[in-house]
């Protein structure tokens, strides 16, 4: 299994949040979405493997009993055909805390996608589902950063927390 990176546990761990220059996100409109799929299905490994790439953390805080820490990392699938965004949580709700990797993950295929633009759509997507079924806000901040930095996961949210309030 990857490293997973630890949560933040003060706020001089965290990345400069505050000022970013608002980017853009390329255009996706040709892509299709993502798919859900299994872990251990379909060419996917059973576990998230160590090559796996982490992408970001990202922290919601609702109260002192009642937040939610998750890593994402993307990976290849076993024939390098498809991308693969894998999405971990960390379960504070048994000792010993540890991080749990979700058994569905998020695939799309490669066809030319870099992994920042990949890891962008997948993020993107993913998010959108967590909005639209669970009822998650906006993260509250970022622990860590990867292949996208605050200024790529500020963009993103805005499309996906903002603009879709706004219709």
């Amino acid at each position: 299994m990857s490293y997973q990176k630890p949560p933040v546990m003060s706020y001089r761990d965290l990345p400069q949040q505050r000022l970013y220059p608002v980017t853009g996100l390329p255009d996706f409109s040709g892509l299709p979405l993502p798919t859900q799929s299994e872990s251990g299905s379909g060419g996917i490994p059973r576990a998230m493997p160590e090559s796996a790439q982490f992408i970001c953390q990202a922290e919601w805080a609702w109260s002192p009993m009642h937040n939610r820490i998750e890593n994402y990392y993307l990976s290849s699938s076993e024939e390098n055909s498809r991308w693969i965004l894998w999405v971990s949580y960390y379960d504070d709700s048994e000792l010993p805390w540890h991080w749990e990797t979700y058994e569905d993950v998020y695939v799309i295929d490669q066809a030319g996608i870099p992994e920042v633009e990949a890891s962008i759509w997948l993020l993107k997507h993913y998010w959108e589902l967590a909005r639209d079924d669970e009822y998650i806000d906006e993260f509250h901040w970022i622990g860590s950063e990867g292949l996208l930095e605050i200024s790529d996961l500020k963009a993103i949210a805005r499309i996906v927390w903002q603009e879709s309030s706004e219709k």
